[in-house]
């Protein structure tokens, strides 16, 4: 008897935990609102604009959605350190959408990814203009000191790949750049439009350098939970977005005026202090580096 009642015991607290780790999916019916995430601080891909409304390049999907359904949810937005939340909120069903995955990355396992991306995230290096003549390959960056923004998630193929350099994890736009001015490191590796956004916020874009090639570029996708109860009928409605070539047009041209904004909302803030580090051969020489034209495509 005793033995019974231990299996049934077993067997109750098996059941209970199955069912508090997909207890979102489960409540969750199509009926259920259809709920949208992306990144709160992660420029150009998602963001919060300074009214406090979320942005993205990827805007014209949303606006179809609210338009063809009629139980669309407000975005739910993620801290793009957030990895634990967004990563339970995907597995469980709590979200249906989510805007920013990345293919065989572990953070988006639970992710049905639709292809193809039609953007890519072009990781590249920065440095001062008179650091330029003196990099011609990784190997030279290798022996330098660089950094990275710990606010960046990227794939787990460039996550591997970066632990080579052995990289500073700096948390602010300010701090990484006081570093780089003050010479405390050499090298910035970042998505070449989230560290430029950075810059144009100090007001310091025009004082640094970026590699006319990306070292890696990642594929940028749009993906479903695996589990959304809206799963098949999002799939269907949005993959045809990504045959259509006016649509990856808009996208690239969205990229492309979300940057051009950043510059005019930026435009005439005083630099910091620490800009007046550079030495006069990096203010010359930022202005022969061209390091707008470097949009993966």
């Amino acid at each position: 008897m005793k033995n019974l009642m231990l299996t049934i015991f077993i067997l109750f607290t098996a059941i209970t935990i199955s069912y508090k780790a997909e207890s979102a999916s489960t409540l969750r019916n199509s009926f259920s609102p259809i709920i949208m995430g992306g990144y709160n601080n992660y420029a150009p891909w998602g963001y919060l604009d300074k009214k406090g409304k979320y942005q993205t390049i990827f805007q014209p999907i949303l606006d179809n959605m609210r338009r063809e359904f009629k139980n669309v949810a407000d975005d739910k937005t993620y801290d793009v350190k957030d990895v634990e939340n967004i990563v339970r909120d995907i597995r469980t069903g709590e979200i249906d959408l989510f805007i920013g995955g990345y293919n065989q990355t572990k953070e988006f396992e639970n992710l049905h990814l639709l292809f193809p991306a039609v953007v890519q995230n072009p990781i590249t290096f920065f440095v001062l203009p008179s650091k330029v003549s003196s990099i011609k390959s990784l190997q030279d960056i290798s022996q330098l000191k660089g950094a990275r923004f710990s606010n960046e998630i990227f794939s787990d193929f460039i996550e591997n790949k970066l632990l080579e350099f052995n990289l500073e994890k700096v948390d602010s736009g300010y701090e990484m750049f006081e570093k780089l001015f003050t010479k405390k490191i050499d090298y910035i590796i970042s998505s070449y439009y989230f560290c430029m956004i950075e810059a144009i916020k100090l007001g310091v874009n025009h004082q640094i350098s970026a590699s006319k090639q990306a070292l890696w570029n990642i594929p940028v996708f749009v993906g479903i939970s695996q589990i959304s109860p809206h799963r098949d009928k999002l799939a269907r409605h949005i993959s045809r977005f990504f045959q259509d070539d006016n649509f990856i047009a808009t996208i690239k041209e969205n990229l492309r005026k979300a940057m051009e904004q950043f510059e005019i909302e930026y435009a005439g803030v005083v630099p910091p202090a620490f800009e007046q580090a550079t030495v006069p051969e990096d203010t010359a020489a930022s202005k022969a580096i061209d390091v707008k034209n470097n949009t993966a495509n």
